[in-house]
Formats: C-alpha cells, structure tokens, sequence
C-alpha cells in the first residue's frame, strides 16, 4: 500500500497528497491496513515525523464525521500541525461542522481535541459547542495559551488568562454558560479562575447574581472545609443583600431539597458551627439571644479555625 510506504518514509506531505488523489471509498479502505501497520509497529521507536505521517494517514481514511471523531479522541494526544488542517480540509465544510458538533460534545481537557474543534467552528461558521466538557476545555486551554501552528484557528491575544478571555470572541457566548452551571472543582479555586470571573462579570461578561446565586447553592449542596468556603466566599465580596440572600435556606436556585443527604451534610455543618460559638461563651455570661442560623455555607465558612482572612 502507497500510503503504508509515505508514512514509513515519514513523508507527510505525499501523505496528504495521496489522500487527496483517493475517492474517499478507497480512503475508508485503507483504514483496516493503517490500522494493522500500527499494532505491528507500536513496540518500535519511530521518528516524529514517522508518527505524524501515521496519524495524517489514518486521520484521512476516517471518511465519516462520526469515524474521524472517534479517532481523535483515541488518539487525543499527537501534535496539531499544518498537516492536521490539510486533512480535515479534504473533507466538505457540512462534513467539517459536524465533526466539530461531535468533538464538542465529547471534548476532554485535551489541547489536541479542543484546538481541532475551536479550528473548525472558526474555518466553518458552526455555533460553538455549549457542552460542560467543551467549556471547560476552553477556560483550561485559554489559561495555558499555547501557541497554535500556521493555518490553525482560535486562541485569543492578551498577556494573562483576564485579558484573553476580555479578547475572546467565544467569551460572551460561553462564559454565560459557565456562570449558569459552575461546579465548584472548576469556579470555587481562589487564583486560577474564580477571580478572573468575578471581574469579567463585573464587566457585564456575565451575570453577577447566577453566579454568586450558584456557585454558593453548588458549595452548599456538597460542603467543602471552612477553609475553601471561606476563600471562595472572600473572592466573591458577597454584599450584606447577596449575603442574606444565600443565607435564606433554600433560597439560591438550584438549592437541594432540606431531606437530600447534602442538605443534610450541610445542616449539620451549620449546627456543629453554631454549636461551636455557644461553646465560647464564657459560663458566667449572661445569657446571649440566638443568632440566626445561616446556610451551611456561610457557616462552615465562619467555624473556629476556619475564619475567613481579612
């Protein structure tokens, strides 16, 4: 098979080239004989260029969306080149859409498989995937600003992850998105992200009330230790109206119902809090009102030993 000796020779642009002389039937039937060489010389040390052609070759022989899709998401992590645009550029834009449609909802962390994707929304025209997979990709690959080869498409220009996200035309579609579902792994980690989000709703990027509103509802739901609570209640500067509001119970959207085991977990965060505070009054003293219960966010936050700073 031709294509077989261009990758052994690590010749990556005869590749391309014999690929785009192939119908894409006769493409699709090199796939199974692509994918023998691989498992026969998988245990053998190849030269970078010699993988590169390899993945050029199988990449182009995936005639489907849902086959090259497939594809690249087993091999997510080989090296995005000028190469990689070369092949999908074989294919009709409708085919490239819909590849995109189906990475997007199917996106890792992965710089490989995010940087194709945003390429091929920005080379089609597509909407932008929406999934939580493909948002978090996008904030993961905007902080780490990896530079893109010749022909690829996306990224956006700015010296931290503040001003890029500023300069992104993805930020006004995606970041609404994000604010609306957080999820405290990505939202509640005081200087990677939560801070940058602060500002860029304060800028009208997003809606401050969600984002306040969900995060502490998703904190609440799955109490974290003070501590975290507290850093992450200190970055979001919560005024007296936005704190009273998250300390109603069950007030914030998406509030758990008060029998849910989280629930649970958090009502007894608030009482062990509260309980704490009783402990510290001094026996002699005289007997002091009840202080309102707050939500067990807000309560964890405050325990002993865990004060937020100042």
């Amino acid at each position: 098979m031709k294509l077989v000796e261009l990758v052994e020779a690590g010749d990556i642009a005869g590749v391309v080239r014999e690929l785009a002389a192939l119908p894409p039937e006769r493409r699709g039937a090199c796939a199974a004989g692509l994918r023998a060489h691989r498992a026969a010389t998988s245990r053998r040390a190849s030269a970078p260029e010699v993988k590169a052609a390899l993945s050029a070759a199988e990449l182009g022989c995936r005639v489907t969306p849902e086959a090259a899709a497939s594809w690249l998401l087993a091999y997510r992590y080989f090296k995005v080149g000028t190469w990689t645009v070369d092949v999908l550029d074989l294919h009709p834009v409708a085919w490239r859409a819909e590849l995109a449609a189906r990475l997007g909802e199917r996106a890792t962390a992965s710089d490989t498989v995010y940087t194709l994707t945003e390429h091929l929304v920005h080379d089609t025209g597509c909407p932008l995937p929406a999934s939580r997979r493909f948002i978090l990709a996008w904030l993961f690959n905007r902080a780490a600003n990896r530079e893109r080869p010749a022909r690829v498409l996306g990224g956006a220009p700015g010296a931290d992850l503040l001003e890029r996200l500023r300069a992104d035309a993805c930020t006004p579609t995606l970041l609404p998105v994000a604010v609306r579902r957080p999820g405290r792994l990505v939202l509640g980690r005081p200087g990677w992200l939560l801070e940058v989000l602060v500002a860029l709703t304060a800028e009208g990027f997003a809606d401050r009330d969600e984002l306040v509103d969900n995060l502490c509802a998703d904190l609440a739901g799955d109490p974290p230790g003070g501590a975290e609570a507290a850093a992450v209640l200190e970055t979001l500067a919560l005024t007296p109206a936005e704190r009273a509001r998250v300390a109603a119970a069950g007030a914030a959207p998406g509030a758990r119902s008060a029998h849910s085991a989280p629930a649970v977990r958090s009502a007894r965060v608030a009482q062990s809090a509260r309980g704490a505070r009783s402990a510290r009054v001094a026996p002699d003293a005289p007997d002091a009102p009840d202080a309102p219960a707050e939500s067990g966010v807000l309560a964890s936050a405050t325990a002993p030993g865990r004060k937020p700073k100042r």
